[in-house]
């Protein structure tokens, strides 16, 4: 009988690429399915030279659909844990509005942002690229990362009509951007 290891690795290789493309698995994903956690120890690196391959070609340099939501209501109406009941709390990641240098620093490729209690805490063109869905790099502390998200919510106890009250220009391209409206939460 005679064995190829060299075909059974290629064979396991193309599988993974196959996790990593249809099923957008990440490295944690591999260790955490036991039919898949030997063979990923043994080729940690081979797998994130993969993931970084396919989130540059993927993400890098094709324009993604970027679908925007605005939901502003009293506090204690359930916005946020909505957003997360909604899309999953491994899917969210909470942009961190206090950290002028770094707020996506821990960004993970997560398919949703969240842009929670909301003020104006962010220059209007900063806000704008964020919910473009051209190509971006954000900055994570030593690094940087490929923009891969979907889905921007934005939650606030303010009107998208009092968000940057001193600002001289008008806000229409900040309007165009929520194609599915703004959604006022009564309080429950």
């Amino acid at each position: 009988m005679v064995q190829n290891g060299d075909v059974v690795t290629r064979d396991l290789a193309s599988a993974a690429w196959q996790k990593i493309t249809e099923n957008h698995w990440l490295y944690g994903d591999f260790i955490a399915d036991e039919k898949w956690r030997r063979w990923a120890c043994g080729h940690k690196q081979w797998i994130l030279d993969m993931i970084e391959t396919y989130v540059t070609v993927e993400f890098g340099s094709k324009v993604r659909h970027v679908s925007c939501d605005y939901i502003y209501g009293p506090t204690g109406t359930n916005k946020t844990s909505d957003v997360l009941r909604m899309y999953g709390a491994k899917n969210v990641f909470t942009v961190d509005l206090s950290s002028e240098n770094f707020p996506f620093d821990g960004y993970a490729g997560e398919p949703v942002i969240l842009i929670d209690d909301f003020r104006s805490d962010v220059k209007f063109n900063t806000l704008l690229r964020w919910m473009n869905p051209y190509p971006m790099k954000v900055s994570i502390k030593g690094s940087h990362m490929q923009a891969q998200w979907r889905k921007v919510v934005i939650t606030s106890n303010l009107s998208l009509d009092e968000v940057y009250p001193n600002l001289t220009e008008k806000k229409n391209p900040l309007y165009r951007r929520f194609e599915n409206g703004i959604v006022f939460k009564k309080c429950q």
